[in-house]
Parts: C-alpha cells; sequence; structure tokens
C-alpha cells in the first residue's frame, strides 16, 4: 500500500502529486509490532517458541490438564498468536510472563515422566520446551515483549476511538515514540526483573558454551581487540535492535501525522486558535493548493461564525 516506487501510493502520487499519504491509525501499531517481530533472528525464535509452547499443551487434552494443575486460576494460560490481530500477542506474551513457573514445573513433571518410562516425541519435545524456557535470554524477550504489547495495546485501543481526530492521532503516537526511546536505559531492569523467573544461578545461553579462540594474524596486537561479554553481545544485538526497529517505524508514522497536521491543522481549530494562526494556516493552504484556492480563503478562515 505504502511503497513508494510500486505500491498504491506512489502510483496516486503520480496521478496527483498534491495527494497526501497518511498511515492508518487504527492498524498502524499492528504494523509496527510485525516488523519489529521479524528485526532479528532472535526475536523471531522467541515468537516461534510461544506459539510452539501453546501447541504442545493444547494438542493433547492431558498435557492441557496438567498445565492447569501448576496454573492458579488467577493466572491467564498460554494463548495462541495471530498473524492479523495483536492482541493475542497480548494476551500471549502476558500469560508467558505471569504463569513462567507454571509453565515450567508442567513441563519438568512431563520431562520426570520420561525418565520413569520409554522417552517418547512428546517428552522430548518438553525437554526442548524446557530448556529454551530456561535460558535468560527467553525470560528477558517475554518481559521486554510483555511490556512494550501492554503499552501498544492501550495506545492501539486509543487509536482505534471512532471519535479520533489527526491532532491527538499525532500526540499518542509521539508519546509512545518517547516512551520507547525511554526503554533504552532500561535494559539492567529487565534483565533484573528476568532473572526473578528463572532458577538462582541461570545466565546467557553463551556463558554456559565452550568459548571459541579467535585466531590473531602475527602482525595484530591481540589486546587491541575488543570483545564483548555475552550480556552486552545480547543487549546490542538483540534488545537494541529491537528498540532501534520500534522507535524508526515509530518515528516515519508520527512524521506523516505531523505533516498533516501541520497542513491541515488550522481546519480543525477554527473556534479555538487566534486569527494570526487562521491566517497563517489559511496562506499555507492556498500557497499549496494554488489551482483549488483563492485568496479570499484566508479571509474566509479568519471571520468563521463562531
Amino acid at each position: 500500500m505504502s511503497g513508494l516506487f510500486n505500491g498504491v501510493r506512489a502510483h496516486i502520487e503520480a496521478v496527483n502529486a498534491l495527494a497526501t499519504y497518511i498511515p492508518c491509525a487504527a492498524h498502524s501499531l499492528n504494523l509496527v509490532g510485525s516488523s519489529a517481530a521479524n528485526c532479528c533472528s532472535a526475536v523471531r525464535f522467541f515468537f516461534d517458541f510461544v506459539q510452539k509452547l501453546y501447541s504442545f499443551f493444547s494438542s493433547s487434552t492431558q498435557r492441557w490438564g496438567l498445565l492447569r494443575k501448576h496454573f492458579p486460576s488467577s493466572i491467564p494460560v498460554p494463548k495462541q498468536l495471530s498473524d492479523t490481530r495483536w492482541a493475542r500477542r497480548v494476551d500471549a506474551t502476558h500469560a508467558l510472563r505471569m504463569g513462567y513457573a507454571g509453565i515450567r514445573s508442567a513441563l519438568e513433571e512431563m520431562g520426570k515422566l520420561s525418565a520413569q518410562s520409554t522417552r517418547t516425541a512428546a517428552t522430548s519435545e518438553a525437554l526442548g520446551l524446557l530448556n529454551a524456557l530456561n535460558q535468560l535470554e527467553t525470560a528477558i524477550l517475554t518481559v521486554v515483549w510483555d511490556t512494550v504489547l501492554q503499552r501498544f495495546g492501550c495506545t492501539s485501543k486509543k487509536l482505534q476511538s471512532p471519535t479520533l481526530d489527526i491532532d491527538n492521532a499525532c500526540l499518542l503516537t509521539k508519546c509512545l515514540k518517547e516512551w520507547v526511546t525511554s526503554l533504552r536505559n532500561r535494559f539492567s531492569d529487565f534483565e533484573a526483573e528476568s532473572k526473578s523467573l528463572l532458577l538462582s544461578g541461570t545466565g546467557y545461553k553463551r556463558d554456559q558454551q565452550r568459548k571459541r579462540s579467535l585466531k590473531v594474524a602475527i602482525d595484530k596486537n591481540p589486546s587491541s581487540q575488543t570483545v564483548c561479554n555475552d550480556r552486552e553481545n545480547f543487549r546490542i544485538d538483540v534488545f537494541t535492535i529491537l528498540i532501534d526497529r520500534l522507535e524508526s517505524d515509530l518515528e516515519l508514522r508520527y512524521n506523516a501525522y505531523k505533516n498533516t497536521c501541520d497542513t491541515f491543522g488550522v481546519l480543525g481549530q477554527l473556534h479555538d486558535g487566534t486569527d494570526e494562526e487562521h491566517m497563517a494556516g489559511g496562506k499555507k493552504l492556498v500557497e499549496l493548493y494554488k489551482e483549488d484556492l483563492e485568496p479570499l480563503f484566508v479571509d474566509g478562515l479568519v471571520n468563521f461564525p463562531v
């Protein structure tokens, strides 16, 4: 739709260069979230894991009953993801965050059953899911995505209001963008909360793997090589990339809303603005639409009946 070269937007602008493009406010955050969910392999793996978790327990009434046994009635059970309805992802990540301990207990119980009898494909899958669940990276992404999607969900509901105008859409998008920017400095907080979801002593996955020794050319000084620890690698390669993608996509949408507000905002402020503001906004419209508006249009805005 919004492609600059071959989308509907490009074809319309080719016919009329004065056509103004503006993203749909009701679906904007869905597209932002969908783009961020594919920003790197670690994030894609996380959502694949969330879906596999639901599919594993929901494919058998026995497994679902085992899961329910470890879940208090006040905690939501795992939910299925949806590519079109991002509200389902809000529910899925929130259920995972709130029921982290219960899911781990259910998977551990299935793992113990495999030790008492012949291991089946189901028990092997349970142990694989348990291994992924016990990784600090998974816990951090659970907390981060639940925090992000909860805020996105609240803002999205306001953007879908039938009484929403372009000014409020611009303001809501700006506030959300600034909030996402503030998350950049909260990695330590997310990490601390994530560790509370896991068993004590759990670290990053690469901390538990054998370190590879890097070959250094004979003319290079080994001490000059910058080596980041596994925490910094995850913060830079996953967390920062995720925040960057969210921030850049929100910036594009905010700029589109702001440009529209700057151009047509005077039409929505006829009862509130001053005569000087009405004249400035009117002159801008007359200059932009020279073939459609006459200079008398400015006087009409100033003398608009209250």
